[in-house]
């Protein structure tokens, strides 16, 4: 560690504080959009500058994009917030309209577990239960069919589910009992993404529906299982993920940590690729931010198939393709993309929340728990994809209209 990494250690820690402290005052509570986005990417950062396993330099330029993107960030949230009386510490519970999130959840359970066994099943069939009980990994990649994989990706919402359930006294022992099935067909499914995302979306669920019960502790626990899955996942699922990074010192001990640390940090060596390395411009305008709509161009043959952009660059010992939330948007649209599209996360991801709290449909909990995860994960490309616009469509037709009886989405005038 030098002295560049002190100080941008001195400049990002104290970020972090003052995203919790800022929350606190205009909340009244510690867990919202704007301490996890600025908390999360501020410590990210100090751990990188902890240089905990070596990689490539950051240059002043990205941190300084980093910096303008928390400021619009904190302005959207102070525009979505201003003048609004928005209280993050009523439990939600008290006043939530409870009409069909039974069926909701039993339904989505049932679609996520028809899809993961008849999966399971076509797999069984083509290789053998005991190839697959020997490679394991093939899951990863074979486990994923069409139009099967989109009944897995809805799996997602059973967890987040039921803690709304739980949070309003309405989950019994069968509904943990579906839980356990839905996070094993997750696994299943061979992409740690879902189960992380399950966890978390009901970890921002929980925060909404009852901030009283809520604690660091639980947000930290949360976090230990999920280093612990990261760390089995990584050895015998992901098998292909790089291994041989170099440590030094106690870091050799801790092998088995190196890839969640380069996960936790590793988004900031990979955005130097694109600003400042030899990726160049994307072949198509927006590839990043408008995602699921060349998808769509793409499935009605309007379009082109291009190649992913998530490429592996060089960050270090090893490649990655996981960018940070503004290094895809600056790939895609340059510094006024950045500025635009964190002002607009900040105001939209802050109306949500505000949505969450104030409307008394669980279905706007949901719609938030969804959208919060890709706050905390700060990865554009990874989250705000054609997936998550199928998961949103899944909550609102199922869950606001057909169940519901309502309108895609209602009380505007108190949003």
């Amino acid at each position: 560690m030098t002295a560049v990494d002190l100080f941008w250690i001195i400049v990002f820690l104290p970020i972090a504080l003052f995203s919790f402290l800022l929350s606190k005052k205009i909340f009244n509570y510690w867990f919202t959009p704007l301490s996890v986005f600025l908390g999360v990417n501020s410590l990210s950062l100090v751990f990188f500058h902890l240089r905990l396993l070596p990689m490539v330099d950051v240059s002043v330029h990205v941190h300084v994009l980093v910096l303008a993107s928390f400021t619009m960030f904190v302005l959207g949230v102070l525009m979505a917030a201003g003048g609004r009386s928005i209280d993050g510490t009523k439990p939600v519970a008290a006043g939530l309209d409870v009409r069909s999130l039974d069926q909701f959840f039993y339904l989505t359970f049932a679609l996520a577990t028809i899809g993961w066994v008849v999966a399971s099943l076509l797999l069984i069939l083509h290789f053998g239960f005991g190839v697959l009980l020997r490679n394991i990994w093939m899951l990863q990649g074979e486990f994923q069919m069409q139009y099967i994989g989109y009944l897995n990706l809805i799996g997602i919402l059973v967890l987040p589910t039921y803690l709304i359930k739980r949070g309003l006294g309405r989950a019994g022992k069968l509904d943990l009992v579906l839980v356990i099935i839905s996070l094993l067909g997750l696994l299943l499914a061979g992409i740690k993404g879902y189960v992380v995302y399950s966890v978390f979306a009901g970890v921002f669920a929980w925060s909404t529906v009852r901030p009283d019960r809520f604690r660091v502790v639980h947000l930290g626990s949360g976090m230990l299982v999920l280093l612990g899955f990261f760390v089995l996942y990584s050895a015998k699922i992901d098998i292909f993920t790089s291994s041989y990074f170099a440590g030094s010192g106690l870091a050799r001990n801790f092998s088995f940590l190196f890839s969640p640390y380069y996960y936790f940090v590793g988004s900031w060596p990979a955005m130097e690729n694109i600003v400042n390395g030899p990726l160049g411009d994307l072949p198509r305008l927006g590839m990043v931010t408008f995602q699921p709509f060349w998808k769509l161009l793409t499935a009605l043959g309007l379009v082109e198939t291009l190649e992913p952009f998530n490429r592996f660059v060089a960050i270090g010992n090893t490649t990655f393709n996981v960018y940070s939330f503004v290094g895809e948007v600056y790939w895609d649209l340059k510094l006024p993309g950045v500025l635009v599209l964190s002002w607009i996360l900040g105001f939209g991801s802050t109306r949500l929340y505000g949505r969450a709290l104030r409307l008394p449909f669980w279905g706007h909990v949901l719609v938030y728990a969804v959208i919060g995860y890709g706050i905390f994960l700060s990865f554009f490309a990874y989250i705000y994809t054609f997936n998550v616009l199928v998961i949103l469509v899944y909550i609102y037709v199922v869950g606001f209209v057909i169940f519901r009886g309502g309108v895609l989405v209602d009380g505007i005038s108190d949003g």
